[in-house]
């Protein structure tokens, strides 16, 4: 069974496949004969980075304090079996 990825993780693929695209993008723009001013661009794009993995790390931060508060309660599935051992037990 996979593991389902907490949203932190997948914001930070994101951020990784945005920084792909980008420069694939850059890449095509400059092959296609444009002028590009690569000073300006690498600002911008390692502003919006930074950014990004600013709000990644505070959504995670968010996400453990709200857990740490909330009471972890058990799968269902865990509760069931209890239920039938009990009722195992209780038979005997």
């Amino acid at each position: 069974m996979t593991r389902r990825r907490r949203p932190v993780q997948r914001l930070t693929s994101a951020l990784v496949g945005a920084l792909i695209t980008t420069i694939g993008t850059l890449a095509l723009i400059s092959l296609s004969g444009y002028t590009i001013d690569l000073e300006l661009v690498f600002i911008i794009v390692l502003g919006a980075a930074g950014l990004w993995l600013l709000a990644t790390a505070l959504l995670g931060s968010v996400r453990r304090d709200a857990a740490a508060i909330d009471e972890p309660s058990e799968p269902a599935y865990v509760s069931t079996a209890r239920e039938r051992a009990q009722s195992v037990i209780d038979e005997d």
